[in-house]
């Protein structure tokens, strides 16, 4: 959006007749600035800072700007849907949410925010932790990420039902076998770490299952493709597994042949990337 254009006109020499230089001409032009660039006469800038928790719908920033930045310093963790502003941001705006607290979650296209988020990622929410940012453009309606960067990693609550087998294989693991299991989250790319024990039991099979970190979909791999290689120990053998991607589950797999899995105690050390959508 231009700046307003006001004519000047050339005074006959009396001081009375044309545009007065003074300094209401002066803020004037300053308010017209102010308004084209950040959205509102007089505004210096659009800072918004929050210390919500729980489910926020439509966080209040104020009138549109170039560019608003939000900082959260939440104790507890926050999930922020959307925002809303007084009037409808133009298209090129910003929006810059910056993490300084708990952990923060930004759903995809939530329904019941009047400003929503287009993430890169949609089967989950997107986080941010202590440190990390997202950033969006206004187009097309919607706030449209064009930056993520979740900051420190993200360790879960232990769920046993994140560990499973199939095929008639069961892994059982206790919140005292796991001794690490985090993700960091950077756009599409999900990193995650797991060292694990537990016990294996029922029939011979080659996949000790584990639900994917965040709750996300990754892309689906052919049966040629493995995100690594890792190191275990079972009741057979100590050896080298591979870890395979599908849908929602990560398949931890014995060795290439798919051998079974020994009855008894497992462990497994791996990490992995996958991309997720």
């Amino acid at each position: 959006m231009a700046i307003t254009r006001t004519a000047m006109t050339d005074d006959d020499g009396t001081g009375t007749t044309g545009t007065i230089i003074n300094n209401a001409w002066k803020q004037e032009l300053y308010n017209q600035i102010d308004a084209t660039l950040l959205g509102a006469a007089g505004v210096t800038a659009n800072y918004i800072h929050s210390t919500a928790v729980g489910t926020v719908n439509n966080l209040a920033c104020g009138s549109p700007s170039l560019q608003t930045v939000i900082l959260l310093e939440n104790a507890t963790p926050i999930t922020l849907t959307g925002v809303q502003f007084s009037a409808t941001p133009r298209l090129g705006d910003l929006l810059v949410i910056q993490g300084r607290g708990a952990q923060v979650s930004l759903p995809h296209i939530a329904g019941t925010s009047t400003h929503q988020f287009v993430n890169y990622v949609g089967s989950a929410p997107t986080p941010l932790t202590n440190g990390g940012t997202a950033t969006y453009i206004w187009t097309n309606g919607y706030w449209c990420m064009c930056h993520h960067e979740q900051g420190s990693w993200i360790t879960p609550p232990f769920n046993a039902a994140d560990y499973f087998g199939i095929n008639g294989l069961t892994w059982t693991v206790a919140a005292g076998d796991v001794r690490q299991a985090r993700y960091r989250l950077s756009g599409r790319t999900l990193q995650w770490t797991l060292s694990v024990t537990g016990v294996i039991g029922g029939a011979a099979s080659p996949y000790a299952m584990r639900n994917v970190f965040g709750g996300y979909s990754v892309r689906t791999l052919s049966a040629e493709d493995f995100t690594c290689a890792y190191p275990y120990a079972d009741s057979l053998a100590v050896g080298t597994g591979y870890v395979q991607q599908y849908t929602t589950q990560l398949q931890f797999m014995k060795g290439l042949t798919t051998p079974a899995w020994g009855v008894g105690a497992i462990i497994i050390r791996a990490c992995g990337i996958c991309e997720v959508t």
